[in-house]
């Protein structure tokens, strides 16, 4: 553990030096506040800009979760429930500045950006019950920790679109913990919007 949370700590030194680099001149070009409704997985967001080019980042949504318990000779059994999810990252937009200077869009906070982030789940009811063998701490709490890469994109319509990947590092009562890849796609709506698309 101690091993992972050094290298986490050395990713997130060497990314945020190189971005520096490539951007010092961009000034700070995050959006004092943004507010998000998610609409695949329903739920709010809320993005605060913090100092030059550093924003955080709250969302909490409804998601699914399921998977299948059980062995061929014994029968298989499918289960399928409902979780909140509290997500909270510290963002590091890199690349304003190039965009400016290919004139492309930043409103909305439209960049790419390296992250440190914070999840809780918390499972909520059973859509499809599973048998008691497969119920295996699910309505806990289970907190993850993470280094992420995302792209933001806002458009005209106030529609956004959010791409993640990284890794995370899940800590799972019972069983020990995890490595975990981090692989997420987001589509929603800025919310009190009613100036125009920034340059």
């Amino acid at each position: 553990m101690k091993y992972f949370l050094f290298v986490l700590g050395m990713l997130a030194l060497t990314t945020t030096s190189i971005a520096q680099q490539k951007d010092t001149l961009s000034g700070n070009n995050v959006e004092p506040n943004l507010y998000k409704l998610k609409l695949i997985m329903p739920g709010i967001g809320y993005e605060r800009s913090l100092f030059n080019n550093f924003s955080l980042s709250a969302d909490m949504v409804f998601t699914y979760f399921g998977g299948f318990s059980g062995r061929p000779s014994a029968g298989i059994d499918m289960y399928l429930g409902t979780q909140l999810k509290a997500k909270i990252q510290g963002r590091y937009y890199y690349n304003f500045g190039a965009r400016k200077e290919l004139g492309r869009n930043t409103f909305g906070n439209s960049a790419n950006y390296f992250a440190a982030q914070f999840v809780v789940t918390r499972g909520l009811f059973d859509l499809v019950q599973p048998p008691e063998t497969a119920r295996v701490n699910r309505f806990g709490f289970h907190p993850v920790v993470g280094i992420i890469w995302g792209m933001q994109r806002s458009y005209k319509s106030n529609l956004f679109i959010n791409v993640e990947l990284g890794l995370n590092y899940a800590f799972r009562s019972g069983t020990g913990y995890a490595t975990q890849p981090h692989l997420g796609f987001s589509l929603g709506y800025l919310l009190f919007r009613n100036h125009q698309m920034k340059k």
